[in-house]
């Protein structure tokens, strides 16, 4: 296709000084090849205009970009709009106009996101229906029998990766993440969504947002990404419920698991160490199963999953098999048995996680209950002291540890986590894997040991990234797993 055919439609205003064909789009000068079009945004630590010149050498004939700059080639069009980053969703939608679109599923939260995609993607899977997963661990493709895995760098990565990896293969349905960040920088700008679903809002990535309610206000932007017969799945029990139901007209499910009015009511029959006995009520219907899937934030997860099922009508399976055979996710609530210790690994990076995982072993725990954790640098410190207040008063023991501390010194992380501390039931041990041999020493017979933070992450991003897995360091002691 011809360049000048965007520019009839979209731009007929500019005279266009040369029509090329149209090879690729991309906003990496890198990606570049002949004929390419390049759109020059800027990001946290680059200014796209940085790189025109590679670009054009590379083979661009066409840029695009929003900045004031002193540059010109009369073998490329120069083109310079309002916003590059709109301009990157508009070419991308024009580009692969023609291609099948997926009915697409987005799902956002604070917590609970990579969970309700994964349990989704597998169900659909298990069904042998074509479908793509766009995940914070990985991106996996499932096409006429085929399952492929797709390393990923984002929770939401950048808008040319979606859609090249929609426009692969003809997929009945892409199911992702879409994190308030990513939906910020237009990362899922000119998708439209079959169903959009909550899964709740609370603290978190307020170094970036502010405010909850600037927080809350970028998630709400995906409602207005909704097809006119889309749906809209919300976490009746979560912050922010009222206002959002107030933002659409289109159709709404509700789910609870505190509330029977709810569209979609689920309650816990029964808490055990390595598993669960659910019930998941909607309208005439009623599911009872176990299920090796733990915590009760994870029956949310496990309810807005049974809502998107509804809401895409998937009626061609036996839901109580299949969430009774559902495997956890990588990373999160991961149960081992390590020299009759039980150790869970878990992703909680948030006060809210932090609170979920440790009040679910508590209620469940025979003995101690013993955690390891840290916070993250350069990023919100409010949530420091209220995490280790929560864990030192859901705990018998925690010891506070490096995460990912980034740039900043792991001493002054610390110290912000140790002033919401009210008890003397804590240790401090910088390194992670000390830290971690250390409650497990410290545990005995019947304890729980939580490691949280990480989850299946393979690195510390310290100045210097150092490999380390909690995954892969209590297997190799020996644990045995007993969920998944």
């Amino acid at each position: 296709m011809k360049i000048a055919k965007y520019f009839t439609f979209y731009h007929t205003d500019m005279l266009l000084g040369r029509n090329h064909d149209v090879e690729g789009i991309t906003d990496n000068s890198k990606e570049v090849r002949n004929n390419f079009v390049f759109v020059a945004i800027t990001g946290y630590h680059h200014k796209g205009v940085d790189y025109i010149a590679e670009a054009i050498k590379n083979g661009a004939k066409t840029i695009f970009y929003d900045e004031d700059i002193d540059i010109s080639n009369s073998n490329v069009n120069m083109v310079k709009v309002l916003s590059a980053k709109v301009e990157l969703a508009r070419l991308l939608r024009w580009y692969y106009r023609k291609n099948k679109k997926p009915k697409i599923i987005a799902v956002t939260g604070t917590n609970g996101k990579t969970s309700v995609t994964t349990y989704t993607f597998w169900l659909l899977k298990s069904l042998h229906i074509n479908c793509l997963l766009i995940g914070t661990e990985e991106n996996i493709s499932y096409f006429n029998g085929r399952l492929r895995y797709i390393k990923t760098s984002n929770t939401t990565p950048a808008l040319t990766t979606i859609y090249k990896l929609m426009g692969e293969f003809p997929y009945d349905y892409l199911v992702m993440e879409a994190s308030s960040q990513g939906i910020e920088e237009s990362r899922v700008l000119g998708l439209s969504f079959d169903v959009v679903c909550f899964t709740n809002i609370t603290e978190d990535h307020l170094d970036y947002h502010k405010t909850m309610d600037n927080y809350a206000n970028a998630k709400s932007g995906l409602i207005y990404q909704l097809k006119d017969c889309g749906t809209l799945i919300l976490n009746q029990d979560m912050a922010y419920f009222e206002q959002l139901q107030k933002l659409t007209l289109h159709q709404i499910y509700t789910y609870s698991s505190t509330s029977d009015k709810a569209f979609i009511y689920g309650k816990i029959l029964e808490r055990k160490l390595g598993k669960m006995k659910v019930e998941i009520n909607c309208r005439n219907e009623k599911h009872n199963f176990y299920t090796k899937i733990l915590g009760d934030f994870n029956l949310d997860n496990l309810l807005a999953t049974y809502a998107i099922i509804k809401a895409l009508k998937i009626k061609t399976i036996n839901l109580d098999s299949y969430f009774t055979m559902l495997k956890v996710v990588k990373g999160r609530m991961n149960l081992f048995l390590l020299n009759h210790t039980f150790v869970v690994i878990d992703f909680a990076h948030t006060p809210d996680g932090i609170l979920k995982v440790l009040s679910y072993f508590k209620m469940v725990k025979k003995a101690k209950l013993i955690s390891v954790l840290g916070c993250g640098g350069n990023r919100d410190p409010q949530k420091r002291p209220i995490m280790a207040k929560i864990a030192t008063n859901y705990s018998d023991m925690v010891i506070f540890t490096e995460d990912n501390s980034r740039d900043e010194k792991l001493e002054n992380i610390i110290s912000d986590m140790i002033k919401g501390v009210e008890g003397k039931n804590y240790l401090i041990e910088k390194d992670r894997k000390h830290a971690i041999d250390k409650a497990l020493d410290f545990a005995t017979t019947d304890d729980i040991v939580c490691i949280l933070g990480k989850g299946s992450e393979n690195a510390i991003i310290e100045r210097k990234i150092k490999y380390f897995s909690d995954l892969e360091y209590i297997v190799n002691l020996g644990g045995k797993r007993l969920n998944g």
